[in-house]
Formats: C-alpha cells, sequence, structure tokens
C-alpha cells in the first residue's frame, strides 16, 4: 500500500547460512524440554548457528531437559558426546521459586551472547526442516530492520499440513478485556493465500523472532512476579513504542503441542502469591495507563527501563490496536489493513568487540549476574556443559472465528 515505509534491513545477514540464532526457553517441569531441544538442533539447517538458552523451573525429581536431550541423540545421561552440547546453556531453578512466565523469561536474556537473531518459544514445540532459513527468509520478507515475527502457533499434528487447502496461519488482531481490568489476547483469527508477512497488532509468547536488539531494547520486566494475564500485550506495547512492528508470518514454520498433561505436574503450577499478583497488576497498569495503574511521576520512574519507549506514544498504540487503554475499551478493529506508524531511529550504534550492538553487557541487566558475551564463560546462568559435570499485507486476508 502507499505511504511510509519501514526501516529496511541494515544490512543482508538474514541471507548468511551463518547468521546466527538464540533461542530463548522457558520450561516450568516440563518433560517435554528436551524433545524440543532436539527438534531445533537435527531439523536446523546450520545447527551449529543455533544457540539455545533454558530456564528450566523444575523440582529434583523431574526430568532434566539437557540430560533428556542427550539421551535423545544417543547419548548418555553424563552428556559424553553429546551433538551440540556446547550450544546450550542453562540456567536451573527451583520450581519452588518459581514466580511465573514473566520473571522465567526474563532470565533468558542472561544467556545471551552476540547472537544476531533471537527466538522465544515454548519447551513443547515442533519445526520445520531447515527452519532456521525458513524463519530467516520470513523476516528478510518483512523489509523491516525492526520487524518481529509472532503469533500463536498450529497444533504440531498439523506440521508441515496445507491448512484447509488455503495456506492458513493464525494471526492475532483482536484481545479481550479480564475480569480485573488486564488487556490479554484473544483467540488468534485465521488469515489465508498471503504472500508475504502482514503486520499484526498484537505480540504472541509462544513464537517470536527478531533481531537480538529488540530482546536487548525491551526486556522482559522480571519485577512482574505472578503475571500470566497481561504478559503478552505489556511486551508488545514495550516493544511498538521502542519502533518494532509484528508480522505474523505467512506461513506455518513453527507448533506446539497443545495436548494436556497426561501426567505428571500442570505447567501453571507455580506457588501463587496474591500480594505480589495485585502488585504486578498495578505495575502493568501504571505502564499501559489502564484504570487502577499509578499516576505520579514516581510511579512511572519506578518503572525504569521496563517503561514504554519513546519512538511511538501511548496515544498512537491505542489509535494502531483500536484498544483504549485509558478508559478500558475497544474502539477499532485491529483485523483490517494495518498500516505503518513512521518513527525517527537511532543512529546505529558501533558494535565493539566483546559486547552486543554497542551496549556493554551489563546494560542488559543492570546489577544482575550475565553471561560473558564472547569468552566462553558460564557465567551464572551456566554453559549446559559445565552444569553437566556438576550435575506489511499481503493479497488476501480472510479472518474467520
Amino acid at each position: 500500500p502507499p505511504g511510509p515505509k519501514p526501516w529496511p534491513p541494515t544490512s543482508e545477514s538474514w541471507k548468511s547460512p551463518d547468521a546466527t540464532i538464540f533461542v530463548g526457553v522457558a520450561a516450568y517441569r516440563d518433560k517435554r524440554c528436551g524433545r524440543t531441544l532436539r527438534n531445533f538442533f537435527t531439523k536446523a539447517a546450520n545447527p551449529k548457528r543455533v544457540f539455545v538458552g533454558v530456564v528450566q523451573q523444575a523440582a529434583a525429581t523431574d526430568e532434566d531437559c539437557i540430560k533428556s536431550y542427550c539421551e535423545l541423540m544417543g547419548q548418555g545421561p553424563e552428556g559424553r558426546g553429546c551433538p551440540h552440547l556446547e550450544n546450550i546453556r542453562i540456567t536451573r531453578v527451583s520450581n519452588l521459586e518459581a514466580k511465573g512466565p514473566t520473571v522465567g523469561r526474563s532470565m533468558q536474556l542472561d544467556m545471551m551472547r552476540d547472537e544476531e537473531f533471537c527466538m522465544q518459544t515454548d519447551s513443547h514445540m515442533d519445526v520445520l526442516p531447515e527452519w532456521d532459513r525458513l524463519l530467516l527468509e520470513t523476516w528478510g520478507a518483512t523489509e523491516n530492520e525492526y520487524a518481529v515475527l509472532s503469533t500463536y502457533v498450529h497444533d504440531m499434528s498439523t506440521l508441515g499440513k496445507n491448512i484447509n487447502n488455503r495456506h492458513e496461519v493464525p494471526h492475532l488482531c483482536q484481545n479481550i478485556w479480564t475480569g480485573i481490568g488486564m488487556v490479554r489476547n484473544e483467540q488468534a483469527k485465521a488469515a489465508v493465500y498471503l504472500e508475504k508477512p502482514i503486520f499484526a497488532p498484537l505480540w504472541a509468547a509462544g513464537l517470536s523472532f527478531s533481531k537480538c536488539h529488540a530482546e536487548v531494547k525491551a526486556p522482559y520486566d522480571p519485577r512482574t512476579p505472578q503475571i500470566f494475564d497481561g504478559e503478552e500485550f505489556s511486551k508488545f506495547a514495550r516493544m511498538w513504542t521502542r519502533g518494532y512492528d509484528t508480522y505474523s508470518p505467512h506461513r506455518s514454520i513453527v507448533v506446539h503441542d497443545y495436548s494436556h498433561f497426561k501426567s505428571g505436574p500442570a505447567p501453571l503450577g507455580w506457588k501463587k502469591d496474591a500480594n505480589e499478583l495485585r502488585r504486578s497488576n498495578t505495575r502493568l497498569k501504571t505502564l499501559l495507563g489502564l484504570p487502577g495503574g499509578g499516576r505520579s511521576a514516581g510511579d512511572l520512574v519506578d518503572l525504569d527501563m521496563y517503561n514504554l519507549g519513546t519512538k511511538r506514544s501511548l496515544d498512537q498504540l491505542i489509535q494502531f490496536t483500536g484498544i483504549d487503554l485509558r478508559n478500558g475499551k475497544i474502539v477499532g478493529n485491529g483485523c483490517g489493513d494495518l498500516q505503518w506508524v513512521p518513527f525517527e531511529r537511532d543512529p546505529e550504534p558501533e558494535v565493539e568487540v566483546g559486547s552486543a550492538w554497542g551496549f556493554a553487557p551489563a546494560v542488559l541487566r543492570p546489577g544482575a549476574p550475565y553471561v560473558p558475551l564472547l569468552d566462553g564463560g558460564a557465567g551464572e546462568g551456566g554453559a549446559a556443559a559445565a552444569a553437566l559435570e556438576g550435575m506489511p499485507g499481503g493479497p488476501a486476508l480472510a479472518v474467520a472465528g
């Protein structure tokens, strides 16, 4: 469509067979985690460029993700000779200390080094063969340096299938309000016969693929324990106001195991704390300008680096999404043909050896331990090997219910 165009990619690195990809996976007592890692490495066009950071929140008696992966790869649990083990980093947390998805996923960033592209998924996923190349090509098709591919993906039973013979893909474009006045995504609609990715006014935690500078500039807020509803829209709002644009992929590359556990712990079974949840909800309402949030300058200062960005305004966010955050109303339809909202981007930072995009590692998580970017150290999160030793719009968009 006519009008302003997004900022194009700063290079064609996405075409390189060696473009590096960091995959963040937060697992809560999930015995399917090892299988997911196996899928990532055995189905990658170039597994050497794939690096996975696992936040394992588990009990001592639970199946260990890395040991499970190594056994599935035909190696013993001690990890000797386990393929691609040097590309896996893991942070182990007791399930008793788990605080919900936002806190768990905030730890993923500590394991990122100098990879160029970042993907976030759940711990029970499957992918098409050569998924790494396919996702990079899909990202490149957006022609946008600040593109983020994201949606609620299909069930793994559909892997490799042409859904309803019309290349049907999930498209997030509507939301609902919870009983406490929080925004959450509605069930995905269906987009069909797309020739390229299309703009979406929402973001999904189960699949996110972008340049890693998106995760650096809009990291998860670790001060939101217990949050489930509100996780995705708050992350989207912080990315979008920093200039990032969400796209629904035009083909299904990553799929999700939606089957219920037949045995074992429930994935939402972390220890609940009503007071923590109340404080976290107030923090998110302050961030989004929702009724019930703080309104003082001190409340905004307290958000610190987890506040909204300055590239686009809250008013522009409301207009783009059709969600009147200030009054808790739906005022528009996000499922139509969305137009890119211009912004003035920052000059490209000079890249320094030993840092990511010119940022010192400490900027990623001020005051928190981190894995050194290039020297191969294990750091607080720990490398897996060390841990094992110790233990815009396409031509057609059909929206269906």
